[in-house]
């Protein structure tokens, strides 16, 4: 009788198992509201297509991706480039089923994101793991259509995932790769919650626009690589982070530096490159990986500015300036999904 009145080893494992997920979803709780586009006019850009030419894919998430610094077909870029289109499939899922409540849609997405939280290890290298956001933002859609044990174990990896990019971030200069942890690490602290880690990236944020652009909107990373596909390089990953930390309540994208510096002007800065009324020569004196891409014929290293790169920075930019809506249509018939459908 004794004996029936004690847990059994296997017991006590599950019930502190199940304990742990418990805790871990408390601390890491989703913000409430990651999209802003209300659902019905976020229905009118669902797909009814896309279902049938994925539903027989595969994730092929991989343990690493990179592709910064090499040249197409060289180490693991073409494997890496091929991987994450599952990216682009799983959030567009995502948000099929947030308006559409399908549940064909949900299986879709939830198998890519957990076989990615599954196998995937940080590398911390903002260049090829920007490509990787919609990670977070899927978590941010689906999280209360994960097992408690789901939502544990990655918010628990994404909390890792964003303490990794602050302690480089501190550690960083100020090119285009520190904007590009600053977009990493903050929309995960919004995905997560996570109030103190925001507020300790807003100092961050704010000292990366003091210290990338310019007074005029010209960026350090333009004017050390002349090219005005750096300057889009710096700013499309800073207005991302201004979305994520305008669904906190707080504006980013207008805020100016004591130099008189802000998110602003540096977008407005690359207008009018946007719209071909000014020309300029890309790369006149490249060096370095840029020299090797514009010699193997990598698209964007050589010749004049092409505007249709800004067109991404434009649409982005437009959730907080409507007139930019008008230059973003120049560039493409219409916005990226996620905006339409989200919001960011």
């Amino acid at each position: 009788m004794k004996n029936t009145m004690i847990m059994s080893n296997k017991q006590k494992f599950a019930t502190l198992l199940a304990l742990f997920f418990s805790v871990m979803f408390n601390k890491f709780a989703i913000a409430g509201g990651w999209c802003s586009v209300p659902i019905a006019r976020a229905s009118i850009s669902v797909d009814s297509d896309f279902y049938s030419k994925i539903k027989d894919r595969s994730p092929r998430p991989m343990r690493r991706v990179h592709s910064e610094g090499t040249l197409p077909h060289h180490g693991i870029r073409d494997k890496s480039v091929k991987a994450r289109r599952d990216m682009p499939i799983m959030l567009e899922s995502a948000l099929a089923w947030r308006v559409t409540g399908d549940k064909k849609w949900l299986e879709v997405s939830r198998n890519y994101l957990f076989s990615w939280f599954s196998k995937y290890k940080p590398s911390f290298n903002p260049i090829d793991e920007s490509e990787l956001l919609p990670m977070v933002s899927t978590y941010a859609v689906l999280h209360k259509e994960l097992s408690t044990e789901q939502r544990g174990l990655i918010s628990h990896k994404l909390d890792h995932w964003a303490a990794g990019y602050i302690e480089r971030i501190r550690k960083g200069d100020r090119s285009n790769w520190q904007s590009r942890r600053i977009a990493i690490a903050v929309s995960i602290a919004v995905a997560l919650d996570d109030r103190d880690m925001f507020s300790s990236l807003r100092d961050l944020f704010q000292k990366q626009i003091e210290e990338n652009i310019y007074p005029d909107g010209a960026t350090y990373d333009f004017r050390k690589r002349r090219a005005v596909h750096y300057a889009v390089y710096d700013l499309v990953p800073l207005v991302r982070a201004a979305l994520a930390a305008r669904t906190m309540g707080e504006d980013w994208y207008f805020w100016q530096a004591p130099s008189g510096a802000s998110l602003d002007k540096a977008v407005a800065w690359v207008v009018p490159y946007a719209l071909g009324a000014k020309k300029h020569k890309e790369f006149p004196q490249a060096e370095g990986f840029d020299a090797a891409r514009a010699k193997a014929g990598v698209k964007g290293f050589s010749g004049d500015f092409d505007p249709k790169y800004a067109s991404d920075l434009m649409w982005l930019s437009s959730q907080f300036k409507s007139e930019l809506t008008s230059v973003a249509s120049e560039l493409s018939d219409s916005a990226p999904f996620y905006l339409k459908m989200c919001g960011q």
